[in-house]
């Protein structure tokens, strides 16, 4: 059975790009992060785009001149400006929403061992 995975991201609501430029993301992305992922919905989404947004995270350098010497090497020229308006936008959220955690839906709210055992004497009626 598939399972369906909550929207980690629904205020998330910037426009996409184009093909040649979505390869070249991803593939910078996933030379430096296995998880690398621009699905709004996923739980890695914003550690994703910390790779392209923020500037002094140490592979930030390295995703944006590999994803941007791809860009300028194999896409259109109305790609690249499409990826300027992506990239402003989606780093301009990426500021405001860094810190949000993705809640799965998981046995989180099962109590644990420790929390089920009866470590103190029951007071007695």
């Amino acid at each position: 059975a598939a399972l369906v995975a909550a929207n980690c991201n629904p205020s998330y609501n910037v426009a996409g790009y184009g093909d040649c430029t979505k390869q070249c993301k991803v593939n910078a992305g996933r030379e430096l992060y296995a998880d690398w992922t621009d699905d709004p919905t996923s739980p890695n989404f914003i550690e994703s785009l910390k790779y392209k947004c923020e500037r002094g995270f140490p592979a930030y350098t390295t995703f944006m001149t590999v994803s941007g010497t791809c860009l300028l090497g194999s896409c259109s020229k109305e790609e690249q400006q499409d990826y300027s308006r992506e990239h402003a936008e989606s780093c301009e959220w990426y500021a405001a929403h860094k810190d949000d955690t993705c809640a799965e839906e998981s046995g989180d709210a099962e109590p644990s061992a420790n929390e089920t055992g009866n470590a103190s004497p029951s007071p007695t009626a």
